[in-house]
């Protein structure tokens, strides 16, 4: 008889689904929601309840910018997220009406 060579056994792949996978996916889920909620109901928010026009409104989302700005903290590319930071909050200025 001819014995058979020995052949290791190949590891398992490790497994991309897992507990703080699942945690850090459902927090960020989370954020986004939270985040993305703030955006259709601000105008009418700023406009109905507050008084505001659309002068007020491009205030608010522009102080969205600058504290998102201001919170992502320092990093090499600062620069690119405060222009692009500021991009977005300048349409919001323009009128709605």
């Amino acid at each position: 008889m001819t014995d058979a060579p020995a052949v290791a056994p190949t590891p398992s792949p490790a497994r991309l689904v897992t507990g703080p996978f699942v945690s850090l996916a459902v927090a960020a889920l989370a954020f986004y929601v939270a985040g993305g909620i703030l955006l259709p109901v601000t105008p009418r928010f700023v406009e109905d309840r507050l008084g505001g026009g659309s002068l007020e409104v491009g205030i608010v989302f522009a102080s969205y910018a600058v504290a998102s700005v201001l919170a992502s903290g320092r990093n090499s590319k600062g620069m690119v997220r405060a222009r692009a930071a500021a991009s977005t909050a300048i349409p919001f200025g323009k009128g709605t009406k």
